[in-house]
């Protein structure tokens, strides 16, 4: 048994490392790991993180347990292994969604804002532009209203709309005149 612990152990860490990596570890099965509002039922073993939080526990705690005592410890181990893989799951989706949340009602409470190119916006290609918001400097992707205007850094400009992540803007010197 103690063969088995270690190899769960070693494959939830191995998994875990490559997901942190590949940076994949935001999706379940279906690929929606972190929304339920389209009325499917969220199950936490169809997420990659109940497998390898859930693996590297079992192989932990099957270890732990051989040493501190000989003998079969499969069932405190499988439990182990359930609740921690249920519980990680369940706390990163619940996080994650709060920063949906968050990131989108924080973007909707830029419009009106001003702020200056720091990548140039092109047609049809996205840019950045820096925003100085109370005490934090943001960073966003934004486009420009009109699809044929280029935006170089320096140029000052104003949120107009918002398109999921991206902002839309245009020059402060169009908006005056």
């Amino acid at each position: 048994m103690v063969a088995i612990y270690i190899a769960a152990f070693l494959a939830g860490i191995v998994i875990l490392i490559f997901g942190i990596v590949a940076g994949n570890l935001d999706h379940s099965v279906d690929g929606h790991d972190t929304s339920t509002e389209d009325g499917h039922i969220w199950i936490p073993f169809l997420s990659p993180r109940f497998w390898i939080y859930g693996l590297g526990s079992f192989g932990l705690a099957g270890i732990l347990l051989t040493l501190a005592s000989p003998g079969n410890h499969l069932i405190p181990s499988v439990i182990t292994g359930i609740l921690t893989g249920t519980l990680i799951t369940y706390v990163t989706r619940f996080v994650l969604r709060k920063a949906e949340t968050s990131s989108d009602y924080r973007m909707e409470k830029l419009l009106g804002q001003s702020g200056s190119v720091t990548v140039p916006i092109r047609a049809g290609i996205k840019g950045k532009i820096r925003l100085n918001r109370h005490d934090e400097v943001l960073e966003v992707f934004a486009i420009a209203t009109d699809p044929a205007l280029e935006l170089m850094p320096g140029v000052a400009v104003i949120v107009v709309g918002v398109e999921g992540d991206t902002l839309e803007v245009m020059p402060q010197d169009d908006l005056l005149n």
